[in-house]
């Protein structure tokens, strides 16, 4: 997990983690990176969780990269664990969604045993529309994702993936490696899911909604008609936005010799969404986006 300046929702999700009903124990530990928040995030969750392994790291640390230092605080704690579980704290969590996540594991195995990566989806808590889920490719000619809304009964397949709510085996890890620190912040949990299934592993989105989650805003971000063009520029190649070293190398890494073309078409776009910004809307498919 990471956090940066909303206790709150830390606090919720923690206490919907610890709150889970399952038929059998189900043995966990969490390893939370706070970038420095000044809320008081750290005091609250040591005060009230803790059993949590807390991390602080500067507040120029984004999401991307302060999962990474989670992750890799769990590999230096010695422990073997049999799943990851990658999980925003904005998120709350049903009762049943640990059970649901690892149910959806074990019936969807491959025929030679290897375990799917399951991704919960989520809902908004007011609409109850799906936020976060797996992601299929739009089109073969253009760049962007669609969001895979969950079936009621069954899992479906996905091409990749926002990390909101995942569960990736240790095997799949082992395998393919994890969170990409070129990534400051968004992105980085697409390029994973795409180099998980890129190596003929599968990416699936269990049945339902395992939590709620609101979308994020755009507001005072580089679609936001209230901002000035000059700031949005700047905010477009901040950290949050779409810097272009970050978008370049995943272009490289994923659309092979026409890369130079999904970039200049994702750009594109972005010129055109600058020109035609939104104001307090809502972002329909991001990556997961801590406020930090």
């Amino acid at each position: 997990m990471a956090s940066y300046n909303r206790s709150k929702a830390t606090l919720s999700c923690l206490e919907s983690l610890y709150g889970q009903q399952t038929s059998k124990p189900i043995n966990f530990t969490v390893f939370l990176t706070d970038a420095t928040s000044s809320d008081g995030t750290p005091e609250l969750v040591q005060s009230r969780f803790p059993d949590v392994h807390l991390y602080q790291v500067d507040n120029d640390v984004f999401w991307n990269r302060s999962m990474i230092n989670s992750y890799r605080a769990s590999t230096e704690e010695g422990s073997n664990y049999d799943f990851y579980l990658l999980l925003n704290d904005d998120i709350v969590l049903t009762p049943e969604a640990l059970e649901l996540l690892l149910s959806t594991v074990r019936k969807n195995k491959d025929d030679d045993g290897t375990e799917p990566v399951v991704v919960g989806a989520l809902a908004d808590r007011v609409t109850r529309n799906t936020t976060y889920s797996g992601l299929q490719r739009r089109h073969p000619l253009l760049p962007g994702f669609r969001i895979v809304r969950p079936s009621d009964t069954e899992a479906l397949k996905a091409d990749t993936m926002n990390c909101n709510c995942v569960l990736v085996p240790r095997e799949i890890i082992h395998r393919v490696g994890f969170l990409d620190p070129v990534y400051q912040h968004s992105k980085g949990d697409i390029d994973f899911g795409l180099r998980i299934t890129a190596s003929r592993l599968n990416v699936i989105v269990a049945p339902g909604h395992v939590g709620t989650c609101s979308r994020n805003s755009w507001r005072n971000s580089w679609r936001d008609a209230a901002v000035p063009m000059k700031e949005r520029f700047r905010k477009l190649q901040g950290p949050k936005g779409l810097p272009f070293s970050e978008q370049a190398y995943f272009c490289r890494r994923h659309y092979g010799i026409f890369w130079s073309y999904y970039l200049l078409v994702t750009y594109l776009i972005v010129m055109l969404r600058l020109l035609l910004p939104l104001r307090n809307v809502h972002e329909p498919h991001p990556s997961p986006m801590n406020e930090g």
